[in-house]
């Protein structure tokens, strides 16, 4: 109801009030804590970054020995790729029914899903009984084999419906320079793609859409691939460890000259019982 909509923002507005700053990811997150009644002088960016020259380095030097890692790895050389934990939130079947599709449109390129959890073998057993051609299966892998995975991979994609705040392999793909697919649930949907320049946001409930815009990134000229692939690294370039480092070290001076205490004493005692814990789904 909007009276309990009313008395939910009225208490998180109260627990603000015991905030002298917030690191959030970017701009596009900052209306709710603006509502909250947090200033826009006390709202710093950068938490969800990755170590770019890392990612672009380590997939530069994959690039330099593909063919033996297309057949090492025994995957085709064209490819969408998806990296992540296999649980519902990630939208893995509706991708896979996507690509099932896509597949049936006369597509070409394979699927290669990097990643483990409780819904891996529920998945290959989908490819399986649907008999959809092209889907590879790949366990954990570390950042260094992630970033052959990169290396190898056309487009990348995240589908993910829900609960999806950021979805730092986004940074991590665009940092090998590569276009993406990602779904308008995830919080960097906003900031990191930018529509027809380096990939497109969709509607993660929308295999159709999904479908298409796998037909429209695998059908792209030589030159516009091209020219996605240096958008991304122009884009993430804007959003490196340094990003992050010097939005928490605002954030921790304006926190240190900000002296007028906790609200209330409740304030006081609940914060200090606090231990920060934290456990993401």
């Amino acid at each position: 109801s909007t009276l309990d909509r009313s008395s939910a923002a009225s208490d998180v507005y109260k627990r603000q009030q015991n905030v002298d700053a917030v690191l959030i990811p970017a701009p596009s997150h900052a209306a709710s804590y603006i509502e909250w009644g947090m200033p826009k002088e006390k709202i710093f960016f950068g938490v969800d970054v990755v170590d770019n020259q890392f990612f672009y380095s380590k997939s530069s030097e994959a690039k330099n020995k593909l063919k033996w890692l297309f057949e090492s790895h025994n995957l085709p050389e064209k490819l969408f790729l998806g990296v992540g934990r296999q649980i519902p939130k990630k939208n893995w079947f509706n991708l896979i029914r996507a690509y099932g599709k896509y597949k049936q449109e006369g597509g070409q390129w394979g699927l290669v899903l990097v990643g483990g959890g409780p819904q891996h073998e529920d998945l290959k057993n989908y490819v399986l009984s649907e008999n959809i051609s092209g889907v590879h299966f790949k366990p954990f892998a570390s950042q260094s084999t992630l970033c052959e995975y990169y290396a190898m991979a056309e487009c990348f994609i995240l589908a993910s419906h829900h609960g999806e705040t950021w979805g730092l392999v986004v940074n991590e793909a665009m940092a090998c320079g590569l276009p993406v697919l990602v779904s308008n649930q995830c919080g960097c949907s906003q900031t990191l793609v930018k529509n027809g320049e380096n990939g497109w946001t969709f509607d993660s409930s929308k295999i159709e859409e999904i479908k298409e815009l796998m037909l429209k990134v695998s059908h792209l000229a030589t030159d516009e691939m091209d020219a996605m692939k240096k958008k991304s690294l122009e884009i993430i370039e804007e959003w490196p460890i340094e990003r992050f480092s010097q939005g928490l070290l605002d954030a921790i001076n304006v926190c240190k000259n900000d002296k007028r205490g906790f609200k209330t004493i409740f304030d006081k005692i609940m914060l200090g019982l606090w231990k920060g814990r934290y456990i993401p789904t």
